[in-house]
């Protein structure tokens, strides 16, 4: 799916429509086709971070998001880290394995079912019960999506 959207993305907006063109170039008459300058980027990020009211986020944000995305959907700390382009563990651990816990408590849950099946609590089951339904909507809706992508195909 990223590629089309890449493609796509260079013949609307890319001045050579190339591979090789730059991916976000500056659009004035005098800039056209040119880099964004580090401060230039910095004042859209600026713009962007105040527009969605979150003076929280940095410019590193999406790219940790993408990667707890990334161990959360089952890929290892080496995928991860071969994805973000790191080669410290370090790095990876510290800035991009964040705890998540909506995922963290799921995970407990889950284990005390695993493990305590006869002496879990009605409460954790109706827990368990609802997330498993959740999840598997969440499935449903996925196989509908892929589906309708692959019969326009």
């Amino acid at each position: 799916m990223p590629i089309p959207t890449i493609r796509e993305h260079i013949r609307e907006h890319c001045v050579e429509k190339t591979p090789e063109s730059l991916l976000f170039q500056r659009h004035s008459r005098l800039t056209r086709n040119t880099m964004w300058t580090q401060d230039s980027v910095g004042h859209l990020f600026a713009r962007a971070r105040k527009a969605a009211k979150r003076p929280d986020t940095t410019f590193h944000t999406p790219r940790s998001t993408h990667a707890t995305m990334l161990m959360l959907n089952g890929a290892t700390v080496r995928e991860t880290m071969d994805n973000c382009g790191h080669a410290d563990l370090r790095v990876a651990i510290e800035h991009y394995q964040k705890v998540v816990p909506t995922h963290l408590r799921k995970v407990v849950e889950l284990l005390s079912y695993d493990y305590l099946e006869d002496n879990v609590n009605g409460e954790t089951l109706h827990l368990i019960l609802e997330k498993l339904r959740g999840e598997r909507d969440s499935i449903d809706e996925k196989i509908r999506q892929v589906s309708a992508l692959l019969e326009n195909k």
